[in-house]
């Protein structure tokens, strides 16, 4: 075996993952503020957290696996592959599984308590809403027609939901109460307060009637929401949202199989009206892609995939269960490192002068777009947003896998490079500003998984290249609180789901701004958590299980010199810390 190097030197690998860990938190934190479906929905909201998420989610996981790959060839290269399996087994597998009995009961109990109580208040509460709204949810034609003609505005929002009478009535299915709303003045374009048009909210619990009778009065084919989903996003959110939702505005979905039919038939009116007005030859190509995603999507829903694994409980569904919650990324690393161990010898057949030819200078790298941007195409097939989905079930979603695939894979491609110069990431300054233009304009085509997908491949890579070389800079030397903060990452990220949702559900109801909860949540549960690693975790055998065996701290040494470098000879504790296991999302 050839000797490797990487250019990014132990202590920025360090801070950086500590940085990352700090991320993971306020990830999870954010959720509850940014307008996404989360176990606990706050009353307040805040566009600027929602932009943090999905910058976050947009690139925190890819640089993960990148690093993890790292890691994993470097430990081959020194070690072998026995040693491989036995400290990826101790370190990844035995925390996981404790970690599956422990901490994901605990949260699974927390969120149960929070979303049954948030469900209580809302099904308890007294209804708000309009006398129109409340004689269209009551399904009372008649005063309906009395109330607009007595001059009511059939295009105002109630004040309970947001939702447009239009909306109601389609939400409800009531296609003659939708004609009578038309034919009293209801604009068939109104939007509710998150920009989702009566077209959007027919798809969504797949009322055919209804949606044959607004797009004969002109719907928009192509009306997005305010988060720039299309109609075709929301006939295919998941079941668990949709149900969700439907508790919540108080609405009965019907079976999940009855729902599943009636979007299908929603989507097949959607393609033929397309094909009537007349389309261009991208929206064709959209069009078709969309087919194919649907078509994947409904594989990966199958009920084909439900299987018992014992006679008293409910099948599990290998690809939508949620067995791993916020473990999915361990368990990503597990199919990950038996991969790696089978085509390992390849490694050894690679010429490192044809490693550094693919990978360095950095700007190189971006051959791997078009790899990464393969199984892109199919990010949020079940659902929608920014950035890549999450896998948590029995198998692994197979776009979400190859997805990581590429990058975990270029991470170890990337210790071979033997990049001594740093030259991936050199350009920090130039990386950064480009991820952060890409963002945006990733949001802007959100809803066309072509256009919005090459800029979220773009942004994750800039990103990845841009804090590379921007923590080289800002850690050229060891540092005792970033080493502490590596230390105790994989703690942090073990732990810390069941806090933050409890923290988040106990100020649920406070009177504070968004901001400054998300900011408080941060701030405590970090601390509670660094706490309870100091006290319980770092000097027990827990601590040895997660970190290995604490050795003595060798003496500081500055960025580039020969034992600061990854390919110089590591101390026992290097070697020996999950440097990839600490993630979330």
């Amino acid at each position: 075996m050839s000797t490797a190097a990487e250019p990014s030197r132990l202590h920025s690998l360090d801070a950086l993952r500590a940085f990352a860990m700090l991320l993971g938190i306020a990830l999870h934190a954010a959720l509850a503020y940014g307008g996404t479906p989360w176990m606990v929905m706050d009353s307040a909201s805040s566009s600027t957290i929602r932009w943090f998420y999905e910058a976050v989610h947009g690139f925190r996981m890819q640089l993960f696996f990148f690093v993890s790959g790292l890691f994993t060839m470097m430990l081959w290269r020194r070690r072998g592959w026995s040693a491989l399996f036995e400290q990826r087994f101790q370190r990844i597998v035995v925390p996981m599984l404790l970690a599956y009995v422990t901490i994901l009961p605990l949260l699974g109990w927390i969120s149960t308590k929070a979303t049954d109580e948030t469900l209580k208040n809302v099904l308890t509460s007294t209804p708000t809403a309009s006398p129109l709204v409340q004689a269209i949810r009551k399904e009372q034609r008649d005063e309906v027609g009395r109330l607009l003609a007595t001059g009511v505005d059939p295009n105002q929002a109630d004040a309970e939901f947001g939702v447009t009478p239009l909306g109601w009535a389609a939400l409800i299915g009531d296609a003659p109460m939708a004609r009578l709303l038309i034919e009293g003045g209801a604009n068939v374009q109104v939007r509710d307060r998150t920009g989702f048009t009566p077209l959007h909210q027919a798809c969504f619990l797949g009322r055919v009637e209804v949606a044959r009778l607004l797009l004969d009065a002109g719907a928009d084919l192509d009306a997005r929401s305010n988060d720039n989903k299309s109609v075709t996003d929301t006939a295919n959110v998941s079941w668990p949202i949709t149900r969700a939702l439907c508790t919540f505005l108080r609405l009965n979905p019907g079976s999940q199989k009855s729902l599943a039919e009636a979007r299908t038939a929603c989507l097949t009116l959607i393609e033929e009206y397309r094909e009537r007005r007349g389309a261009s030859t991208w929206s064709r190509w959209l069009d078709w892609l969309n087919r194919q995603r649907n078509g994947y999507g409904e594989w990966l829903r199958s009920p084909g995939w439900n299987v018992r694994f014992s006679l008293t409980a409910p099948a599990t569904h290998l690809f939508l269960s949620s067995q791993f919650g916020h473990l999915w990324f361990l368990w990503f690393l597990c199919w990950f490192v038996l991969l790696f161990l089978l085509i390992a010898p390849l490694y050894s057949f690679l010429p490192q002068v044809v490693t550094r030819g693919l990978l360095l200078p950095g700007w190189r790298l971006l051959w791997l777009a078009p790899l990464t941007f393969a199984p892109q195409l199919f990010q949020g097939v079940l659902g929608s947003g920014l950035g890549p989905d999450t896998s948590t079930g029995v198998l692994p979603w197979p776009h979400v896998f190859a997805y990581y695939a590429v990058f975990f894979f270029a991470g170890a491609l990337y210790f071979d490079a033997h990049d001594r110069e740093g030259r991936v990431g050199r350009s920090w300054w130039l990386w950064l500003p480009v991820a952060v233009i890409l963002l945006p304009v990733a949001r802007l085509y959100l809803g066309d998984p072509i256009l919005s997908g090459t800029f979220q491949v773009l942004f994750a890579w800039s990103a990845i290249f841009g804090l590379l070389g921007l923590f080289r800079v800002l850690v050229p030397r060891e540092s005792f609180v970033i080493r502490y903060l590596s230390d105790s990452a994989y703690w942090l990220y073990l732990a810390h789901l069941p806090l933050v949702v409890w923290l988040q559900h106990a100020i649920r109801d406070w009177g504070y701004s968004a901001e400054l909860k998300f900011a408080g949540i941060t701030v405590v549960s970090t601390l509670a958590l660094l706490l309870s690693y100091a006290l319980l975790v770092r000097p027990t055998y827990l601590g040895t299980i997660l970190n290995g065996p604490r050795r003595k701290q060798l003496p500081a040494t500055p960025e580039g010199t020969e034992a600061s470098r990854i390919d110089a000879p590591m101390p026992p504790m290097e070697s020996s810390r999950p440097a990839d296991a600490i993630s979330t999302r």
